[in-house]
C-alpha cells in the first residue's frame, strides 16, 4: 500500500524535508480512526506522546505536527 500512496501522492511533497507521504498518511488514517479529536492541533499533543508513537511504530522524532499536516492538506488542489 505504501508504494501506491507514494506513486499517487508523492508529487505533493515539494522538498525532502519533513515527513514522507506514506508516514503522513499512516498517521492521518490512525488519527481519523481514533476519533478522539478532529482538531489539527491534536497532532501536537500526539507528537509528545511516546506511547502513541510506539503504537504507530514510529519514532517520536517522526511524529507529525499540526503545522506539517496543514502544509500537507494545503498541497491538495481541487481545481
Amino acid at each position: 500500500m505504501g508504494e501506491l500512496l507514494q506513486r499517487q501522492f508523492g508529487s505533493l511533497r515539494k522538498s525532502r524535508k519533513g515527513l514522507g507521504v506514506v508516514e503522513l498518511f499512516k498517521q492521518l488514517f490512525c488519527w481519523f480512526a481514533d476519533g478522539t479529536s478532529f482538531h489539527l492541533t491534536h497532532f501536537d499533543e500526539l507528537a509528545g506522546d511516546p506511547g502513541y508513537a510506539a503504537l504507530l511504530e514510529t519514532p517520536v522524532s517522526k511524529m507529525a505536527s499540526s503545522h506539517g499536516v496543514k502544509l500537507f492538506f494545503g498541497a491538495f488542489t481541487f481545481v
